[in-house]
């Protein structure tokens, strides 16, 4: 396996926010499991699945939540499409998913002591039941069944996300490694980083010129009189929360998500891309930029966990950024990880509460710290392995962070789960 094949795995299209697309996924595979319409389904999902489902907006609906996700998965999802399941959906099947929720046909449910990333939907009619479970991965199914018979069921030991041999090679990850490979792997290899940039920069351009979410994206960009007086870090920054105001927003675009995260495949990716053609990168030198932005980000959160209660999208996402601006600049191994860990020293408390409309205000922070955390590193300004939990090496330092996420952090996340929840129920 080489860092290409790793992320090529961790890619993947989503259309809208991938933890309320997951339950749309697994109430379609329950859907399609059933002998007719199911008269309800019980959806039982982990605490953080539930903190990014609760308030995002679902593609095409102009509505918002897991419930209406999963109404609309079991009734008219499409399970072959996995998290673009509700590409085609119409105003008459809105209608009835809405019909659904009215007449208290979807319960949800959280379930303790299962993996951060857990879904289970039960469906029933007077014909049988169906039921699906989803663990670790957004796309991981791992059991299938109907009227109680186990039609499909994936072995797997408790806990063993990949395969060994994968095992060893993302445990061996380290930054040298990563800049060594961004630096002598083959033009032909990053073509498929294409896809990345197409669609990503499509979402961007929905949202510059339409209003979603909050519009910081939209807002920002207005203060732009003509190309001549742009600024690189506006125009970077519009750019790249535009996107994200979209996504959040229920924009029915897809995106190149990273890690099971559409907003980690936004930050990870657009701000790299539009400073190298600000900047008048050549391709080339913006798709090994992109690697590197992307491979760190994989690398930080191999380390943090997929779902935490940090911010992967603007920590990780913009360790990431800052790591591919600094190579743009024509930055080396030692400025690159200085730039990554003047953004770890910026960014490391910064909670994830929940997939939302405010992300875009949290991108717009990690672009800023990016781009300054970059520009100091290129000046020779960096933290001391003095400070907090900067370690002596930039492995040390992402190592702690994912001590911090996964040890100190666990309460945190119960904590922003009650607060979310007691405010909605408000």
């Amino acid at each position: 396996m080489e860092y290409t094949q790793l992320l090529k795995k961790e890619r993947n299209l989503a259309l809208g926010c991938t933890e309320p697309g997951a339950v749309a996924y697994a109430a379609a595979l329950v859907g399609a499991n059933m002998e007719g319409e199911a008269e309800y389904i019980k959806i039982r999902v982990s605490g953080n699945v539930l903190k990014n489902a609760l308030n995002v907006g679902i593609p095409g609906t102009q509505l918002k939540g897991i419930q209406i996700a999963a109404a609309l998965g079991v009734l008219v999802g499409d399970p072959d499409k996995k998290l673009e399941g509700l590409s085609f959906i119409n105003f008459r099947d809105i209608e009835r998913a809405e019909e659904f929720l009215k007449a208290k046909r979807v319960q949800i449910q959280v379930e303790e002591g299962v993996e951060k990333l857990y879904i289970h939907a039960f469906g029933a009619n007077k014909k049988g039941t169906a039921e699906v479970q989803i663990k670790r991965e957004h796309t991981n199914v791992t059991i299938i069944k109907k009227n109680g018979t186990i039609v499909y069921e994936k072995k797997m030991e408790e806990g063993d996300q990949k395969e060994e041999s994968e095992k060893i090679f993302y445990e061996a990850m380290n930054f040298s490694d990563i800049y060594e490979y961004v630096c002598q792997v083959s033009e032909e290899k990053l073509n498929f980083l294409d896809e990345t940039i197409e669609v990503n920069k499509k979402l961007s351009i929905e949202g510059l010129t339409k209003k979603y979410g909050l519009g910081v994206g939209k807002a920002l960009g207005q203060t732009e009189k003509s190309k001549s007086n742009k600024q690189l870090l506006t125009y970077i920054l519009t750019r790249t929360v535009a996107a994200i105001d979209a996504r959040m927003g229920g924009c029915p675009l897809p995106v190149v998500a990273l890690n099971g995260s559409g907003n980690q495949g936004l930050a990870s990716s657009l701000p790299v891309i539009y400073y190298g053609e600000f900047c008048g990168n050549t391709k080339s030198e913006i798709k090994r930029a992109l690697l590197l932005s992307q491979l760190v980000t994989v690398y930080i959160k191999q380390k943090t966990g997929k779902l935490s209660s940090l911010c992967g999208s603007a920590l990780a996402a913009g360790a990431g950024m800052a790591s591919g601006m600094t190579y743009l600049q024509g930055g080396k191994q030692n400025e690159i990880k200085h730039s990554l860990e003047n953004v770890v020293a910026d960014l490391s408390g910064m909670i994830c509460d929940g997939a939302k409309a405010g992300c875009s205000l949290k991108i717009a922070t990690a672009v800023n710290s990016a781009y300054r955390s970059s520009y100091l590193a290129m000046n020779q300004i960096t933290v001391s392995n003095t400070d907090g939990i900067i370690g002596r090496s930039v492995d040390e330092t992402i190592n702690n962070l994912g001590r911090l996420s996964k040890e100190g952090m666990n309460i945190t996340d119960e904590t922003i789960l009650k607060i979310m929840t007691k405010s909605k129920e408000d």
